[in-house]
């Protein structure tokens, strides 16, 4: 692949005026490579090369094909105005060419990329527009996505009772269509609205039947946010066959999704854990995250900075604890300090011993810290 990519990039730095349509395809093809590889952002720039290249040649279909992979590319980078920018383009192309489908697939994407940013009243116009479109067209498979996707926007929104109703529609017609991809997405959809409302069992079954669907298929994010979810289910309802195979899988994953969303999976569910008085099962959840986070077999004695680096993190789980129990708060630091050590892969005792010492220093400053806030917190009372 790597040769592919340097002659792909060879090609890439040719002056646009010289570039032909077979350039264009090689580029788009090699930016989807790219991604299939999860490197984003190399393919990011490959897209849009591929894209001026098919606006100079006046191939607006194609030109549209590589802005949308560029703007859901831009959107993974979590780079949401560059990616809506992209789909503006594409709306614009799908109107001038008065192509329905192109116009429901921008909508979608759009509207998803908006609600990850948190902007859902437009999110609610381009999803509300891509569900019509895709029902007009017939597109059954468009149509279960889009709903999915807007049921997400009514969970963020609190209201429950309509994201399980627009949810069971979208998984009504993923069946109906035997679309694996849409029905997955939809029970997702459903154990999120479970996992709100504390329906743990329920929630626990739909992740765990979403999983199971998208193992094996192409893009593993998909089966890493179900993960995600199980695992915190999991967690909360004391589920700890499901937790470990779960979690087990999860950290396979990490280079499709990168390690810091494993660890990030790890803290939810751990907090989650805590929430439910599940103490054992929150300490080894934050363990396993700050054994993924750091090796301490790579940290020289003198290595001040990463062991900074590490006190900082405890001391956020410690705050995250604390809000939820103060009084709880200096046994689970306990068992953290007791329970580390299983979790790192057999570190020298002075490095291990150093690292515990930062660790309870900086928690014991995050605590110390909150307690101020809350002191003057009440005086300004």
């Amino acid at each position: 692949m790597s040769l592919a990519a340097a002659r792909l990039l060879r090609l890439s730095l040719r002056p646009l005026q010289k570039r032909s349509l077979e350039e264009a395809y090689a580029l788009a093809q090699g930016g989807a490579l790219l991604r299939d590889f999860q490197a984003v952002t190399e393919s990011s720039r490959f897209f849009r090369l591929a894209a001026l290249i098919y606006r100079r040649w006046g191939d607006a279909h194609n030109e549209y094909k590589c802005r949308n992979d560029l703007g859901t590319s831009l959107a993974r980078l979590n780079q949401f105005a560059r990616a809506q920018r992209q789909f503006l383009l594409c709306e614009r192309l799908g109107m001038s060419l008065d192509d329905r489908a192109m116009l429901a697939q921008t909508y979608l994407n759009w509207g998803e990329t908006l609600r990850r940013r948190g902007e859902l009243k437009q999110s609610r116009v381009n999803l509300l527009r891509s569900i019509e479109l895709y029902s007009s067209l017939g597109d059954h498979n468009g149509e279960s996505l889009s709903r999915s996707n807007y049921g997400m926007l009514l969970r963020e929104e609190g209201n429950f009772t309509e994201a399980k109703d627009c949810f069971i529609h979208a998984r009504r017609i993923a069946i109906n269509i035997s679309s694996n991809d849409a029905l997955a997405l939809s029970l997702g959809g459903l154990a999120d609205v479970e996992f709100s409302r504390n329906r743990f069992k329920k929630a626990l079954k739909l992740f765990r039947e979403a999983a199971d669907i998208e193992r094996g298929q192409s893009d593993e994010r998909h089966e890493a946010e179900s993960l995600a979810g199980l695992i915190a289910v999991a967690a909360g309802s004391g589920a700890q066959a499901d937790l470990e195979i779960a979690a087990s899988r999860l950290v396979e994953l990490r280079d499709a999704v990168t390690t810091e969303a494993v660890v990030w999976a790890f803290k939810r569910a751990g907090v989650v854990a805590f929430e439910q008085k599940k103490d054992p099962t929150a300490v080894r959840l934050f363990c396993r995250a700050l054994a993924l986070q750091f090796n301490p077999q790579t940290v020289l004695e003198t290595d001040e900075a990463l062991l900074r680096q590490l006190a900082r993190h405890l001391t956020d789980v410690a705050v995250t604890v604390a809000r939820i129990s103060p009084k709880r708060t200096q046994s689970f630091l306990e068992e953290i300090r007791q329970s580390l050590p299983d979790f790192m892969e057999k570190p020298q005792s002075m490095i291990i011993g150093e690292l515990l010492q930062y660790c309870m220093r900086g928690a014991r400053q995050g605590l110390d810290e909150l307690e101020r806030k809350q002191s003057k917190t009440k005086r300004l009372k």
